[in-house]
């Protein structure tokens, strides 16, 4: 093989050792990224299940935020106790979300 040849071949490889490495490290990132997000449903999920009592109602399910226009307004919404809606309906779909990425 001539030595242009060669080294052309050579220069390939390394190129594509390199490229084997970039999408070694991005594999290893996205891996990262869905097991953080993993966590971070599992811990939304129990947060979920201890608002939640055997009856279906929601302890400190907050208000709308709507109508607030200020970070302090929204800091300060109130808190709602026993049955909600609208906080249930969030919690059927969070959950029905969970069952089908469970399957």
């Amino acid at each position: 093989m001539p030595p242009a040849q060669g080294e052309k071949q050579e220069h390939a490889q390394r190129a594509q050792a390199q490229d084997n490495q970039s999408e070694d490290r991005v594999d290893d990132q996205h891996d990262d990224q869905v097991e953080a997000d993993q966590h971070a449903v599992e811990r939304a999920w129990l947060a979920v299940n201890s608002r939640t009592s055997s009856s279906g109602s929601f302890i400190d399910v907050c208000e709308s935020t709507a109508r607030f226009t200020t970070l302090k307004e929204y800091l300060q919404r109130a808190a709602i106790l026993g049955e909600d809606p609208r906080g249930g309906a969030m919690a059927m779909l969070f959950a029905t979300e969970l069952m089908e990425t469970r399957r």
